[in-house]
């Protein structure tokens, strides 16, 4: 066991008893700041009190308790450098060989108090300092600040006696992350209060690459905005021979927005824009495919893959089953698995560019707002709603009749002053005016809505 000795300092305890006793029991020491050791003696462990280990009573409102050489020394100090290690034994610090450290968001300070002085001494200098310290030494010391991290380090633990060094860089990297944060948080709102400048940081995953066009020619990235979450979070490429392309990930974006608030559809998506769709059960489309993606949360079958392949269509997303998954492999399809509706995840935020400009505003909770609504009603307003201007759909029994996107008000009027009768038909329209409403209501359908 090469670990031996622990330096924790955590505001988020979650299941920290339940690492610490593991090390114990592994024979190693457990060193913890004020707070955590009072912690983890009211769960029944024994550790030391970073006071009592340094010798150094806690002064300047604690902010050094910690930036002590026996503890930020052991730290950064190299055990494969003879001079480290003759430096450390003439005074007399030992190696920490892991930290366990996360600090109060400093938005949770935000919310308590806005006045300078009380926020400027919340500002915690020690807890950064210690990861960065652990992680120039990454190879001797493990850094941890993610409690969902703890089950990895026992298994490691348990396996082999140690945590692999590729662990530890994914945990260095990890910690480098949350420092970044951090610092970003203090900056964002300290900039807001001091009437500066006002910054919002938004950190980008570079989660695949991908190509722009079916031609495969010109490569680019896709990116996600870290910490908020997105429909795509859990789908899948499902066959990796054949490259993602911006256009089968706009469509899968389109229909993941529309499974969000249907449970059962399936459609024809082309460019980001709907050509059919339906709530009731898959369907051939007599129609000259393009770029065409047919995308159905029914199961999609090894004969319906087939047929629909040998109408040209050559982009699939879903549930498929193994003979379509097969037939799919065989021949070069392209196909995107779609998780379970309950492990779908979206943002209280939406994000909308144009160039280098990013606009941020609050997202549409339709859950709640159209939860007792009929099948075919929410159908259509779902429908209307992925357009990103705008749009028109008409829905009857199940089935999409209508859809015009990415209109112009005048577009949008002539449209509607051109329709005949409506009944039997549920309308959405994506625009706020009134007087639509009243047009579209002379044609009696059975309901209109604005959104």
């Amino acid at each position: 066991m090469n670990i031996k000795r622990v330096f924790i300092s955590v505001y988020d305890k979650t299941n920290i008893e339940i690492l610490c006793s593991f090390l114990i029991s592994q024979g190693v020491e457990i060193i913890a700041t004020e707070g955590t050791a009072d912690y983890l003696s009211g769960k029944g462990l024994e550790v030391l009190r970073s006071e009592e280990y340094t010798e150094f009573p806690s002064i300047l409102d604690g902010t050094i308790r910690t930036l002590h050489p026996k503890i930020i020394g052991g730290i950064v100090g190299s055990i494969d450098n003879p001079i480290h290690k003759k430096e450390m034994s003439e005074q007399s610090i030992s190696n920490v060989d892991m930290v366990i450290i996360n600090t109060i968001p400093f938005e949770k300070i935000v919310e308590k108090t806005v006045e300078e002085e009380n926020l400027l001494s919340k500002i915690d200098v020690s807890d950064a300092s210690l990861l960065l310290a652990g992680v120039r030494n990454l190879r001797n010391v493990v850094n941890v600040c993610d409690p969902k991290d703890y089950d990895e380090i026992i298994r490691s633990i348990n396996f082999c006696g140690d945590v692999p060094l590729h662990e530890r860089r994914k945990f260095a990297l990890k910690a480098l992350y949350y420092v970044i944060n951090y610092i970003s948080s203090v900056h964002k709102h300290l900039s807001e209060i001091f009437a500066s400048e006002k910054y919002e940081y938004l950190l980008l995953e570079n989660i695949s690459g991908i190509f722009t066009d079916l031609s495969f020619s010109t490569r680019a990235d896709l990116l996600k905005i870290e910490n908020i979450e997105g429909l795509l979070d859990n789908v899948q490429n499902g066959n990796l021979i054949i490259p993602l392309v911006k256009a089968n990930i706009e469509n899968t974006y389109v229909f993941m927005k529309l499974y969000y608030l249907l449970p059962d559809l399936c459609c024809y998506i082309e460019n980001g824009k709907i050509i059919d769709a339906s709530i009731k059960k898959n369907f051939d489309l007599d129609y000259d495919f393009g770029d065409t993606m047919f995308a159905s949360t029914f199961t999609i079958t090894g004969e319906f893959i087939q047929k629909l392949y040998e109408r040209g269509i050559k982009n699939f997303c879903g549930t498929f089953d193994l003979d379509a998954v097969k037939f799919a492999k065989e021949k070069g399809i392209s196909f995107i698995t779609i998780p379970e509706r309950e492990n779908l995840n979206i943002s209280k935020w939406q994000y909308d560019n144009f160039g280098d400009y990013i606009i941020r505003q609050p997202g549409k909770d339709f859950h709640n707002k159209y939860q007792n609504l009929l099948v075919d009603e929410l159908f259509a307003i779902a429908l209307a709603e992925i357009s990103k201007s705008y749009s028109i759909a008409t829905v009857s029994d199940g089935r999409l009749k209508k859809i015009y996107h990415n209109l112009t008000k005048s577009e949008l009027n002539e449209i509607i002053d051109n329709f005949e009768s409506l009944e039997s038909c549920v309308i959405a329209v994506k625009c706020e005016d009134g007087r639509i409403k009243e047009k579209i209501e002379s044609l009696n359908p059975l309901s209109v809505y604005l959104i």
